[in-house]
This record gives structure tokens, sequence and C-alpha cells, in this order.
């Protein structure tokens, strides 16, 4: 679990700059966003930062895999 967590670490960052390029895209985008936009944006956000984890974690895997299967 420690070493769940030491990885993961490292994708926080993803997800909080997903974040805020979505609220800053919210800001531009609308005058005056109200909660609604708020939770999409932030939904986005999140979605974007997990799915920029998931590509880099996969690649990751998939050259240990490899790399294994040579031996």
């Amino acid at each position: 679990m420690k070493n769940y967590f030491f990885v993961r670490r490292k994708t926080y960052l993803f997800v909080i700059v997903g974040v805020v390029l979505g609220f800053l895209l919210s800001k531009v985008l609308f005058a005056t966003p109200d909660y609604e936009t708020a939770t999409l944006v932030l939904i986005l956000g999140l979605i974007a930062g997990e799915s920029s984890f998931f590509y880099q974690w996969r690649k990751t895997n998939a050259k240990h895999r490899r790399e294994q299967t040579k031996r």
C-alpha cells in the first residue's frame, strides 16, 4: 500500500494541472461561472488528469512486460 501511494504521489500533479486548466477555461468561457459549471470543470479536470496518469502507467507497464518476456 505504501508503494501505491508513493507512485500515486507523482500523479497528483497531473490531476491538479487538469483541474486548474479546467477552472481557467471556465473563467475564460463564462463571464459568471456557477456551481454547475465548476462541478463540470472539476470532473473534466479529474478525468483529464487521471487519463494522463493511466496512459503513462500503461506505457510503463507495457515496457516492463516486454523486458520480462525477453528474458
